[in-house]
């Protein structure tokens, strides 16, 4: 059985270095592929674009962290997975759908680089509770700000 386990933790590392690739990759894409129809009249407000810009920039820096495979990488794929989360949760069925596949591989690369160190495993769903909590009160706040005409 400890050899089963020995031979399982790289093998679950590098698919999960792959997940979180395709994650960030599935993040970014959606954005780039979306901006050039920000033009359009029924996408005039700031709010897409900083969601973008948003959603972007956690692909960019989930990217960033995989490939200088830091030691921290995992809980930045944690972080990224409850931001995606809550996103999609929040912006339900507009540009939050876009982000779904993203924030599935996030998990699924979270789940697997932690199968080699399961004590992390709640440090780490904490991460992604804390950044889901962390996202969904900002973006209240910033709908709240807009429908008193503050912004």
């Amino acid at each position: 059985m400890l050899r089963l386990r020995r031979m399982w933790g790289p093998i679950a590392r590098h698919i999960s270095i792959v997940t979180g690739l395709a994650g960030a990759l599935a993040v970014i894409v959606p954005g780039v592929l979306f901006w050039p129809r920000l033009s359009d009249p029924i996408y005039s407000g700031s709010l897409t674009r900083y969601y973008l810009l948003e959603m972007g920039l956690i692909g960019v820096t989930v990217l960033a962290m995989l490939l200088a495979r830091t030691s921290w990488g995992t809980s930045v794929v944690w972080a990224a997975c409850g931001l995606t989360a809550a996103f999609t949760a929040a912006a339900g069925f507009t540009i939050g759908t876009l982000y779904l596949p993203a924030g599935i591989l996030f998990a699924l690369s979270g789940i697997l680089a932690d199968l080699s160190r399961p004590r992390t495993l709640l440090r780490d769903l904490l991460i992604a509770a804390a950044a889901a909590a962390v996202q969904l009160s900002v973006m209240a706040l910033i709908v709240l700000r807009l429908t008193r005409g503050t912004v």
